[in-house]
C-alpha cells in the first residue's frame, strides 16, 4: 500500500474525535506514519486524545464526563447521539479500564452500519474535499489558508449538513466556495480581536488617599488597588503646579473622585 491509502482512515479519525476535515500537515504526517507501521492505529488515536487539542474539547476526561465524549464522537461521526446500550457499553467499559477515549472512538468507527456507514463516508469524502481545496497538491505546502486555530470551527461547520444522503456530500467546488467565506470569517474574525485588543475602559473609584480601579481590555478584566503617598506633612503644595493643594481639599471635604478612562493603542 501507498501512504495516500490511508487519507480515508485518518481523516474518520480527525471527524470523529476533532469534529473537524484533517488539516494538510496531520493527513500527510499520520497518513504516512501509518504505512511506515502496517496500518497500525493504535498509537495514533492514542496521540490524538492526549493531544492539546482534545483537551481543549473534552477537558479532563474522567467518569464524570466520558458519556459526553462519547456523545460527541457519534455526534460527530453520525449525527446522532448513542443509543442508551452503546453508551452504557463503552461508559462501563471506560470505567473498567477496557477502554480509553481513544480506543472507544476506533470502536465507534469500526462498528459504523447502515446509515452511520454511508454518514461517516460522505463526511469523509467532503472532508478530504475541503483538505484538497487547502492544499491543492497535498504536500503540506503553499496553504491557500493557514488552517491553524482560528479556521477549526469555520471547519467544522463545513461538516455539520453532510448527512447519510449522498446529495449531502460536498465536492471540491464546494469546499473551494466554503474557503472563500473561511477566510471572510477569519478576516472578520481578526478585525473584531484587533479592536478588542488595542482598546480598554478603566472604571476608577477612589478619594484623593487611594482606591480600586478595574481595567477591562479585549474581554479581560483585572482589578488595581492604589495609594497615594504624601511626603509633605503639611499637605502643601510641594510640586509648584497646584496639585497637592487640588487633592488635599477633596480629601478635606470627603469628596470621592470617580469617573471612566478610555484608551486606544497605537
Amino acid at each position: 500500500m501507498a501512504y495516500e491509502d490511508y487519507y480515508e482512515t485518518v481523516e474518520s479519525a480527525y471527524i470523529a474525535y476533532y469534529q473537524r476535515p484533517a488539516d494538510p500537515e496531520g493527513l500527510l504526517f499520520w497518513s504516512q506514519w501509518l504505512d511506515e507501521h502496517q496500518g497500525d492505529l493504535s498509537d495514533m488515536v492514542e496521540a490524538f486524545a492526549d493531544s492539546e487539542e482534545s483537551e481543549e474539547l473534552y477537558g479532563e476526561i474522567n467518569g464524570d464526563n466520558i458519556d459526553d465524549v462519547i456523545t460527541k464522537i457519534y455526534e460527530a461521526a453520525f449525527n446522532r447521539e448513542p443509543d442508551q446500550g452503546g453508551l452504557e457499553y463503552y461508559h462501563d467499559g471506560f470505567l473498567a479500564g477496557d477502554f480509553t477515549p481513544a480506543t472507544i472512538m476506533l470502536d465507534i468507527l469500526n462498528g459504523a452500519q447502515n446509515e452511520d456507514a454511508d454518514t461517516l463516508h460522505n463526511k469523509i469524502e467532503s472532508a478530504l474535499h475541503l483538505t484538497e481545496a487547502i492544499d491543492p497538491d497535498l504536500d503540506g505546502k503553499d496553504l491557500i489558508i493557514s488552517y491553524d486555530a482560528d479556521d477549526v470551527e469555520a471547519a467544522r461547520a463545513f461538516l455539520q449538513s453532510v448527512s447519510d444522503d449522498a446529495a449531502s456530500t460536498k465536492d471540491i467546488d464546494d469546499a473551494l466556495t466554503y474557503l472563500e467565506k473561511m477566510k471572510d470569517m477569519l478576516d472578520e474574525k481578526q478585525d473584531s480581536s484587533g479592536s478588542d485588543d488595542h482598546q480598554g475602559s478603566l472604571q476608577m473609584n477612589a478619594d484623593s488617599s487611594g482606591g480600586d480601579m478595574t481595567v477591562t481590555q479585549g474581554g479581560n478584566s483585572g482589578a488595581i488597588s492604589y495609594y497615594r503617598e504624601d511626603n509633605d506633612e503639611s499637605g502643601g503644595d510641594d510640586s509648584g503646579d497646584g496639585s497637592s493643594d487640588s487633592q488635599q481639599d477633596d480629601s478635606d471635604t470627603g469628596v470621592d473622585m470617580q469617573g471612566d478612562l478610555h484608551w486606544t493603542f497605537s
